[in-house]
């Protein structure tokens, strides 16, 4: 990952998630939500917020909310809406996936496309469709729709040369690209949220609202407590083995019935028995309780803490 400084403000991006079209962070201390949007060229009121609760509760945002959300998670296809997260020793998690554009924003050809495929079982290698570019709807005028296909097209053929999905650059190719769009996601997680399922949540409610496969998805996970300073009971260990985790995987034996617990390690396992690909999970090195200057960690000075932000939300416009 890579600090990023823009004024007084500092936060860290993983190179994985950065493309043209999404701008995403894992803030550091002192750099506040509403600084960061606004920094970026973001309204303040165009921030979903959450009031966090150490569960699975995924949101699904098709609008702007307009008041704060109760759960762990933020999923939306929405352009200039802010999804952030905080965090003190937890882990935040930002994701970002392949969606079909709803059928209620596509020409009737388009529909019958995605129908026949069957839009849930569409990944990063099904980019491949190869029959006419839809015609223009007709509530667009065809000079407009075209623009509109050619940014698109452009910015899935960035898409596809950053990101190393399948090279099948013909013309009908990066045509059908353009009916695609971009999901974005962020998941607050600490053992709570890990043991209730927050990230297959989050996985689910991806594919089952928006069609996102999970081949098709990329995550980062930021900067948290590290496997050398979380020490657990083994009450914690229990409740992660009851939901899937291997404990010789997450953690190890301390001394008498205390575990060293890594967090970052539970994620990245539940991601891809979620169907992630290990290649396209980022993790940070950073650790929360040993970086004093950097972040805050609950467990370094309680409820004198603060948290850190972490951000991610896509442009309404690439050039």
């Amino acid at each position: 990952m890579e600090r990023i400084a823009l004024d007084q403000l500092a936060w860290y991006e993983s190179t994985l998630l950065r493309m043209d079209g999404v701008v995403h962070g894992f803030g550091t201390k002192g750099t506040s939500i509403e600084a960061v949007a606004a920094a970026l060229g973001f309204s303040h009121e165009r921030i979903a917020r959450l009031h966090q609760v150490h569960g699975a509760t995924v949101h699904s945002l098709k609008t702007v909310p307009t008041g704060l959300l109760t759960g762990d998670a933020l999923l939306t296809v929405v352009p200039d809406l802010v999804l952030q997260v905080k965090t003190a020793d937890c882990l935040p998690i930002l994701l970002q996936g392949l969606a079909p554009l709803s059928s209620g924003a596509l020409p009737q050809r388009a529909r019958l496309r995605l129908r026949r495929f069957g839009c849930h079982a569409l990944g990063a290698s099904d980019l491949h469709w190869r029959s006419a570019p839809p015609r223009a709807p007709r509530n667009h005028a065809r000079s407009d729709w075209q623009s509109l296909r050619r940014r698109r097209i452009r910015l899935w053929r960035k898409f596809l040369a950053r990101h190393h999905f399948p090279q099948r650059r013909t013309r009908g190719c990066l045509e059908e690209c353009a009916e695609w769009s971009l999901l974005v996601g962020a998941i607050h997680a600490g053992w709570r949220g890990l043991a209730a399922g927050v990230i297959t949540a989050a996985l689910r409610e991806a594919r089952g609202q928006y069609g996102v496969a999970p081949g098709s998805i990329r995550c980062a996970i930021g900067p948290s407590m590290g496997p050398n300073c979380y020490e657990v009971g083994h009450e914690v260990i229990e409740a992660l083995t009851e939901a899937g985790h291997d404990p010789k995987l997450i953690a190890r034996k301390g001394e008498r019935d205390r575990w060293w617990l890594n967090l970052a390690s539970c994620a990245r396992a539940e991601l891809i028995r979620g169907g992630v690909a290990p290649d396209r999970i980022d993790v940070s090195p950073n650790c929360t309780h040993c970086s004093a200057e950097e972040f805050h960690s609950y467990r370094r000075t309680r409820e004198r803490s603060g948290r850190q932000y972490s951000f991610i939300a896509l442009r309404a416009s690439v050039d």
